[in-house]
């Protein structure tokens, strides 16, 4: 394993790099549809999504964390949205432009921001969701589709979540 390592050069990691960028890409458009209209996705970005994706099954602390997962998901649907408003939450928000280029580049710049390191210092709560929501309300914004990420929602909190929501979309009406 190591002499093969030895073998892998700076340029060799560029063309890797790039072509597992382009096959992400191409992973985004075939598997998620396109999103008409303006979309607000909501991801979730806590100390709770430190967690490996594997290690429920036996697999061991291999792999991606949920955190990681579901901020390459909403990194995803915001490049497949029409007009895209990304907001990572835990403790706080923090509202995120991307370029619509790279998935993995903008995903390394997100994850490289100040704001969202602060972030993810804090087990995550929905009340910057209700902030953010009642921001649009009091803005008069209308949003077409509203897409939540997280990591573990508890039965009472999914309700009282789903209810804001409903109420955003009666006044909105």
């Amino acid at each position: 394993m190591k002499s093969k390592l030895k073998n892998v050069t700076d340029f060799k990691l560029k063309i890797m790099k790039r072509s597992l960028d382009t096959a992400v890409n191409i992973s985004a458009r075939i598997n998620v549809p396109p999103l008409q209209g303006r979309s607000l996705v909501l991801c979730s970005y806590g100390l709770d999504g430190l967690v490996k994706m594997g290690a429920g099954r036996g697999i061991g602390n291999t792999g991606a964390t949920l955190r990681d997962t579901a901020l390459l998901y909403s990194v995803m649907v915001s490049a497949r949205a029409e007009e895209s408003n990304l907001v990572l939450f835990s403790k706080s928000c923090v509202k995120v432009s991307l370029e619509k280029t790279d998935l993995l580049k903008n995903i390394e710049l997100v994850s490289k921001l100040e704001e969202v390191q602060t972030l993810s210092n804090f087990n995550a709560s929905l009340d910057p969701v209700k902030r953010i929501l009642h921001e649009y309300i009091r803005d008069d914004i209308y949003v077409d589709n509203i897409i939540l990420f997280h990591n573990n929602i508890q039965v009472q909190t999914h309700r009282k979540l789903k209810n804001y929501v409903y109420g955003y979309l009666k006044i909105k009406i």
